[in-house]
């Protein structure tokens, strides 16, 4: 139940990815820009996008549990509450 807090999930969420992104994007128009990566550039490119998602899923996720903790303290007392009726 994120009710009212809207603006700090997606915040949360877009400064959780934003390291990923200040990585990667350096990183493609250095390597792939104006003619296109090549194979060896094209090789590396997929080894640090590989990596780079592994990390932002990772990083996702625990703001994704951290945002739950934060907020099931409300779903929890609703479901204890209607348990209890």
């Amino acid at each position: 139940d994120t009710k009212g807090h809207t603006w700090r999930v997606l915040g949360i969420v877009v400064l959780a990815a934003l390291p990923a992104l200040m990585v990667a994007m350096p990183l493609f128009f250095l390597i792939g820009w104006p003619d296109g990566p090549g194979v060896g550039g094209g090789a590396l490119l997929a080894a640090v996008q590989s990596v780079v998602s592994v990390l932002l899923i990772a990083a996702l996720a625990a703001a994704a549990s951290r945002l739950f903790m934060a907020y099931s303290d409300r779903l929890n007392e609703r479901d204890q509450a209607a348990a209890g009726a």
